[in-house]
């Protein structure tokens, strides 16, 4: 079993979890220490959805679930919706 998620996958799970301000993804990426690759490998444009999504396909496995279960627990816990 792979632990690849496809380009769909990582979409909802972004719009699930994404922050609703711009600012907070600014946070995230500070406090993942994520600064140089958000300068060199992320298109940060977009909706925080779609920033959340740019971070999440850069960065490595690991750092990934980190990441989800960090907005999960701390920013934006799953919508119903998406249970």
């Amino acid at each position: 079993m792979t632990s690849e998620l496809s380009k769909a996958q990582l979409q909802r799970i972004s719009g699930a979890v994404a922050p609703h301000r711009h600012t907070e993804v600014n946070q995230l990426i500070e406090w993942f220490e994520l600064e140089e690759l958000a300068k060199t490998e992320m298109d940060l444009a977009g909706s925080t959805s779609d920033k959340v999504y740019e971070i999440l396909k850069t960065v490595d496995v690991k750092r990934r679930r980190e990441i989800i279960q960090h907005l999960i627990n701390e920013e934006a816990p799953l919508r119903i919706d998406v249970l």
